[in-house]
């Protein structure tokens, strides 16, 4: 299951960042709170008792939409993105 939720959300920001350039930030906070973040807050109640190694494969989701709101790189930090006033 958190396979399909990862092919899934890797193809969204496939989608997402062909248009990124001609994107604001509001807006491409909105596409992917719409079609990445959404969907997986969608099965929470599944994820519940998930193991460790699926927590950081979603965390691993959360942590790559941050990336791409924020443009930044794979390696870079996101931690303090991820308490961003713009986020919530």
């Amino acid at each position: 299951m958190i396979e399909s939720f990862r092919v899934v959300v890797d193809f969204r920001l496939r989608q997402l960042h062909t248009v990124m350039q001609t994107l604001t930030l509001d807006s491409t906070i909105a596409l992917v709170n719409a079609l990445v973040i959404s969907r997986i807050d969608y099965c929470n109640t599944v994820l519940s008792g998930v193991h460790g190694i699926h927590l950081r494969r979603l965390q691993g989701m959360f942590r790559a939409s941050v990336q791409m709101i924020f443009q930044h790189r794979k390696y870079d930090h996101v931690t303090d993105l991820l308490h961003h006033d713009t986020l919530h």
